[in-house]
């Protein structure tokens, strides 16, 4: 497991001699980011390192005493061998959201949602995407409500290998009202419970009526889904209980009801190896952590 710390601070162009002492002071001048005077956002300085490097301390010191401030992102990346180790993994997919915009046309039945964040919310027919974005990608997921759009080969793959949790729906584009025959959707249909309190993940804005939406990885740690055991009821892909960004405040608040945000998705190892098989390629696992393992 490796943990690295991405670190930023900008104390502008009039600043940048100011901030070319502080990186040679701090021992940081090489590892370190700036832009300089003509480039987009002069005086932004990066730094990435490894976490616990004693300089990230030093430069923040010596920021605070010029009143400033940095920001540290924490990023915790596991070894294949590691992730062979746990059942039930964290699926990520690092495009995500770029099939987002056409979503406000999406009709929703709303009979199970929550009626004030909007959490249960169901895409009604076909799923709307913008398919112009997928261009060579096997995967991606649509923004505010984070369903799944893939390829018609891997959506076959994913059929032939047996694969549950999921129903292969038809996808469109936003301008179209016939399915297209080269996407699907992997419409997941099977949830795990709440996370335990021990879980890692920070909370902005709860829904006051149902708990689920609200939730953010955070920041400056790394985040962790902890449950007691998997339910009875798993599959190879599955829900969060939980549901990932805002629900009041963004584009959907202002013409009708949200949708509650995005659930996480566990899948099982089977799903890692039909993946790796069919080369899927811009997705990433982080375990879930399971206090109680089945003997199967």
């Amino acid at each position: 497991m490796r943990e690295t710390l991405f670190v930023s601070f900008n104390l502008g162009e009039k600043r940048l001699s100011t901030t070319r002492t502080l990186l040679a002071k701090t021992g940081l001048a090489e590892v370190a980011e700036l832009c300089q005077e003509g480039d987009f956002s002069p005086g932004y300085c990066s730094v990435t390192v490894a976490a616990g490097d004693p300089r990230i301390e030093e430069l923040k010191e010596e920021l605070a005493k010029i009143g400033e401030s940095v920001s540290i992102r924490l990023d915790r990346e596991y070894t294949e061998r590691e992730i062979d180790q746990y059942p039930w993994l964290r699926l990520m997919i690092i495009t995500a959201g770029l099939l987002g915009g056409a979503n406000y046309q999406q009709p929703y039945d709303r009979s199970t949602a929550c009626r004030t964040c909007g959490a249960g919310a169901e895409p009604v027919g076909a799923l709307i995407a913008q398919l112009s974005r997928m261009g060579r990608k096997q995967i991606d997921c649509t923004a505010h409500d984070g369903h799944m759009v893939v390829t018609a080969e891997l959506a076959e793959a994913v059929r032939e290998a047996g694969l549950t949790g999921i129903c292969v729906m038809p996808v469109r584009r936003n301008h179209k009202q016939d399915p297209d025959p080269e996407y699907a959707w992997l419409k997941v249909v099977s949830e795990w419970p709440a996370m335990l309190p021990t879980r890692v993940l920070d909370t902005e804005d709860l829904c006051p009526d149902c708990g689920r939406t609200g939730h953010f990885d955070p920041y400056d740690r790394a985040a962790e889904w902890r449950y007691r055991k998997a339910p009875k009821t798993a599959r190879d892909f599955n829900h969060t209980w939980e549901r990932f960004g805002v629900w009041k405040g963004g584009a959907f608040s202002r013409d009708r009801p949200p949708v509650g945000g995005s659930a996480g998705i566990i899948v099982s190892q089977r799903v890692r190896r039909v993946f790796k098989l069919a080369g899927v390629r811009r997705i990433r696992y982080d375990p879930v952590y399971v206090e109680e393992i089945s003997g199967s």
